[in-house]
This record gives structure tokens, C-alpha cells and sequence, in this order.
């Protein structure tokens, strides 16, 4: 059986790693539009300016792909997928034939219809590539602008604050990181971040970006003005549906599958942030990752449905430790404490756990998780920490 898996992050290689260690002759195919071996996404924003790669920003090291008997295919990108013929399309014009194929194509960075948008020193950070022009343009440049507030907005603020930028973060929202944390913890990271210099404004909508070939300022909404010599747009992702769609594959917001990672095409799986399961959009790293083992598990013939475990957030900046996970906002009750420079929020719903915010002393973040997963309830709950 010939297995072809395009894309080359977080769910194409666990997919292709879940085939290889429970098939030791299945033919895995791995195509992804990308140069470099397949790498940790999240880690780009802790590139900025200085681009260093250690071993840990690797998937799996080059020799694993040999060893493994897993073709690796670099720099090919998907344009068509013809169901009929059971092959797919290549940029480049070539094609190749499938028994089963494995979308995991993920997703792209929106990019708000802003006057301005298209000038030299605009960006969004999603691709190795990406990083390295950023980091090349922005490398006598003393000013740069995040707009979005969320987890990669503020951790790239962070690091490029680090190598000495004068750095501004945009929120549209009234605070940051919203869906995460609650009004209490998105406060104490806004001071953080402002305690280290990074000016933070929230409420705060672009009308345009207004320079003379590169970008100079930003107007806002309000009237009111910031110069930058750099704007990044970190305002959340939407998933790379093209390729299904041209297929008749059927979308929605993403590429809809079932529990078993199926699309419309029963040999056509979607996984990772291009999937749509359950009516969500994942686009969560974990669960990517989730998604591309139960596809293998499945083409297999071996049973694997997809359950929606907690999403959990670890965000990595600030000089404390930020952890969140579940639904804070599916609540019908809480606990919040702060002591000293330690905070605990924790949200149920009849009666059982369904989310957490810890701030400074993280260590019990593994045992929440768990909680979370196994729908503990308060009274287990408060047995535990105590």
C-alpha cells in the first residue's frame, strides 16, 4: 500500500512515524513545500533575531527519515489532487500515485485587509523562511509593532524586545491572550510586559499603514499615530483548504472530517490545523499531532477515534511561568487565588473541572491536565491540590 502524506509538520510526520512503528513495509511518502527538514513551528518566534537552530527545533533528525524507510520529499508543493487517477499534482509538474493520501497542508496566517499591508517591513512569521527575511530586514531597525496579542504575538514580542527593539504590541481586544486567560492573569502578563519595557495598547484598531515604500507609522482607528519600522501580523491562522476544495473534497471552514480523520474521499484523510473534526478547527500543536496518528491508526485497519482532549497553552516569555488549559470560559463557578507573586484560577461546570490558569509556580500543570481530561470533580479536585 502506498501511503502519500503532503505537508511536513506536526501532523504529517506523527502520521508518518505512527505507519512506520506499526508497519514495517507499508510505502510512506512525505511531500512538503518547505526546503528544510521538518522543524517546530512554534519555535520561529523565538528565532527572531538571532536565528539560531539547535537540535531540539528538528522534528526528527535527517538520518530518521533513511533509517525509517520514509521518503522525504522537500521542496514540492501540492497544487491538485486528482481522485479519479488517485494522484497528485506537483508545482514542479510532476505526480505521484496513492492508495491512501494524508492532507496536512495546515494553515495560513490571516493578514487583515489593511491599507498598507503590502509595504516593505510587513509581515507575518509562519515559515522558516519568513523568519530569516525578518530577521533581515529588521536587523538596523529599532522599532517593531506586533499586532495581535495572543500567544505567538506576545512571545515574539518578547524575544525581539531581548535583542534590544523597542517593541509595541496591538490588541483589538480589551486584553491579551483572552481566550486563555482569565481578566486577573491577562493582567499580570500585561504588566509583565510592561515592566520590561514593551508598550502594550489594548482597544486598539489599525486603519492603515502608511509609509513611503517601507512602512514609517501605523494610524489607528482612534486617529491616533505609532512609528514603527517593522509591523508583524500575529491575528490567527485559517486552514489551507484549496487543495480539497479543488478536489470536490468537502469544507467547511476546514477540510471535514470524521472521527477517524476521513474526509469526504475514503481514501483521502485530512489532519492537523487544515481538519475540521466535530465542527473545531484544531490548530493546536498536541492535537495535530493526535490527529495524524489516528489517520495511520486507521489506514491500518486498527481502531482510533478522535476525543477532544483539553486544549493546554505554555506561554514561553515573560520572566514567570504562564500555563493555561481547558475552557475557562465554560464555567458555573470558580476559584481564583493570588499569593505573592503565584496565581490559581480554576473554573467548573456542574460540578466538574473544565479549565485553569496557573501564573509563577507552574508545577502542578501535568496534574491539571490530567484532572481536566478525566472530568474531575471539585471535590476530587480539592483533595488533590491540597
Amino acid at each position: 500500500m502506498k501511503i502519500l502524506i503532503l505537508g511536513s509538520s506536526a501532523g504529517a510526520i506523527s502520521c508518518a512515524d505512527t505507519l512506520r512503528k506499526n508497519d514495517s513495509d507499508i510505502q510512506i511518502t512525505v511531500a512538503g513545500k518547505e526546503e528544510i527538514l521538518p522543524y517546530y513551528r512554534p519555535q520561529l518566534s523565538h528565532m527572531l533575531g538571532e536565528g539560531k537552530i539547535d537540535s531540539r527545533f528538528y522534528l526528527k533528525p535527517e538520518n530518521y527519515y533513511k533509517d525509517n524507510n520514509i521518503e522525504l520529499l522537500q521542496g514540492k508543493e501540492a497544487v491538485r489532487i486528482d481522485r479519479d487517477a488517485k494522484k497528485v499534482e506537483f508545482s514542479s509538474g510532476e505526480s505521484i500515485d496513492y492508495d491512501k493520501l494524508v492532507i496536512a497542508v495546515g494553515s495560513r496566517n490571516f493578514v487583515p485587509p489593511v491599507e498598507g499591508s503590502d509595504l516593505t517591513g510587513v509581515y507575518n512569521l509562519k515559515f522558516y523562511e519568513d523568519m530569516e527575511k525578518i530577521n533581515g530586514y529588521m536587523a538596523d531597525k529599532s522599532t517593531v509593532t506586533i499586532i495581535g496579542g495572543g500567544l505567538l504575538g506576545i512571545e515574539a514580542a518578547w524575544t525581539l524586545k531581548k535583542t534590544g527593539k523597542n517593541v509595541n504590541v496591538l490588541e483589538f481586544g480589551d486584553r491579551l491572550m483572552a481566550r486563555q486567560l482569565s481578566e486577573k492573569a491577562s493582567q499580570i502578563v500585561q504588566d509583565e510586559l510592561s515592566g520590561e519595557g514593551i508598550n502594550v495598547f489594548t482597544q486598539k484598531s489599525t486603519k492603515c499603514i502608511i509609509g513611503n515604500e517601507k512602512v514609517e507609522k501605523i494610524i489607528l482607528e482612534s486617529g491616533e499615530e505609532i512609528p514603527t519600522d517593522m509591523l508583524m501580523f500575529s491575528v490567527g491562522v485559517r486552514p489551507e483548504t484549496g487543495l480539497a476544495t479543488g478536489a470536490g473534497i468537502e469544507t467547511d471552514r476546514g477540510i471535514v472530517v470524521n472521527e477517524n480523520m476521513r474526509t469526504s474521499d475514503e481514501d483521502i484523510y485530512a489532519v492537523g490545523d487544515c481538519a475540521q473534526v466535530n465542527g473545531i478547527c484544531l490548530g493546536i500543536w498536541p492535537l495535530a499531532m493526535q490527529t495524524g496518528k489516528i489517520a495511520a491508526l486507521d489506514i491500518l485497519g486498527k481502531e482510533a477515534r478522535f476525543s477532544m482532549n483539553p486544549p493546554a497553552v505554555i506561554l514561553k516569555a515573560l520572566n514567570t511561568g504562564v500555563y493555561s488549559a481547558g475552557d475557562i470560559y465554560d464555567r458555573d463557578d470558580h476559584i481564583e487565588e493570588q499569593d505573592g507573586s503565584n496565581y490559581r484560577f480554576f473554573t467548573f461546570k456542574d460540578n466538574i473541572l473544565t479549565g485553569a490558569n496557573l501564573i509563577g509556580d507552574t508545577k502542578l500543570s501535568s496534574k491539571i491536565f490530567s484532572m481536566l481530561t478525566n472530568k474531575t470533580t471539585r471535590e476530587q479536585f480539592l483533595e488533590i491540590i491540597k
